[in-house]
């Protein structure tokens, strides 16, 4: 037996206190380590560019390669990888934060640390490709809450039923999937990185890593250069699901901050007078007479409503195969929180375009469309 003669390395509540040797440190920051960190990085990248993917083409109807295609290869690929761009940042940021807490400061084995993340990950994106195939969004505790007492009051929905019972091996196919690629990466970590060839899987991954990184940085300085530029599908996966896991999108009518009846009529008078500017004091016929000839004219309001259920089981904005929808939202007014007058279409549609509520009496269908 030999002895340290410090006792830190022996000593498992030293350790446990965040006084680590010089040893442990180079031992944690030796090649082995950080080529594992590189191989960690794409064993979680090629789940999450495979679900977000699948997440896209839930969206287009012909897949998200059919449609960014046009305007010739560069251009197509250079559309595609500004959808992964943020990706490739997000996965690098989670693997450092991961490797920080749980193997330097909580002292989790790399090889279990690794296993462990890439098979939670794994099993949250199979959470979330059911619920985008199923209602289209990425999973929330909305969703999750109303699947879950739906099936434990209706089990014969997934038992009796043809699509229930897809849904049902779909999931038990993507539980093996995600101990089948963590397994993968574990035995990977544990017997493919020896003190021979880290420095080789160092290189390569860090070569990798420095190649996805510049097309993100790439992609980032590109877009900063659009005017009205929207995230829509260039967000990254891993944020929007975070987003979406902890209820972002609940609202509180009653405690809007709703903008002014100023703000309101200005952008108004942006819209249809084609950007003529307007003061507080202007009104729309001061505004007109201010403004060219051919200018005076009006332009048509398009008014679109998604009725029937809430604006995130919509997936316009994001959809890659609608980018007009992305354009429209960017210099239009639009609102995300709308309660209707009535629980009808007919009725709401007539309170959105005259302001005021539904007369009282015979149906508007009776006098026709």
């Amino acid at each position: 037996m030999t002895h340290s003669g410090n006792g830190v390395e022996d000593n498992p509540f030293a350790a446990s206190a965040f006084r680590w040797s010089r040893p442990a440190l180079r031992r944690m920051a030796s090649v082995p380590a950080l080529a594992k960190v590189g191989l960690w990085y794409l064993a979680l990248l090629v789940p999450t560019l495979y679900f977000k993917s699948s997440y896209l083409d839930s969206l287009a109807e012909e897949g998200v390669l059919a449609a960014l295609a046009g305007g010739g290869i560069t251009s197509s690929l250079g559309r595609y990888l500004d959808l992964f761009a943020a990706d490739f940042v997000e996965v690098l940021v989670l693997v450092l934060v991961l490797y920080l807490i749980g193997h330097l400061i909580l002292r989790i084995n790399l090889d279990w640390l690794v296993a462990v993340t890439v098979f939670v990950a794994m099993l949250i994106s199979a959470g979330n490709w059911l619920s985008f195939q199923v209602v289209g969004t990425l999973l929330n505790a909305d969703n999750l809450f109303i699947a879950l007492s739906w099936l434990w009051g209706h089990p014969e929905t997934v038992t009796q039923d043809r699509g229930g019972r897809l849904l049902l091996l779909s999931a038990g196919g993507l539980i093996i999937l995600a101990f089948t690629w963590a397994s993968a990466c574990f035995l990977a970590l544990r017997g493919g990185v020896t003190e021979r060839n880290a420095p080789r899987i160092l290189r390569a991954s860090l070569a990798l890593v420095v190649t996805l990184q510049i097309v993100a940085a790439a992609a980032l300085l590109s877009r900063t250069m659009r005017s009205h530029f929207t995230p829509g599908t260039s967000r990254g996966y891993w944020s929007a699901t975070a987003t979406s896991l902890r209820g972002a999108e609940h609202w509180a009518p009653l405690e809007l901050a709703l903008p002014g009846a100023t703000t309101i009529r200005s952008r108004y008078r942006a819209i249809v007078y084609d950007g003529s500017p307007a003061s507080d004091t202007n009104d729309a016929a001061s505004v007109i007479a201010n403004s060219p000839r051919a200018k005076r004219s009006a332009r048509h309001i398009v008014v679109i409503s998604l009725e029937t259920a809430a604006r995130k089981y919509y997936p316009l904005l994001d959809n890659p195969a609608l980018p007009t929808f992305a354009r429209m939202s960017s210099r239009g007014i639009s609102s995300e929180h709308h309660l209707a007058t009535n629980p009808a279409t007919t009725w709401a549609i007539y309170s959105m375009v005259t302001g005021t509520y539904p007369r009282r009496g015979r149906s508007l269908l009776d006098y026709g469309e």
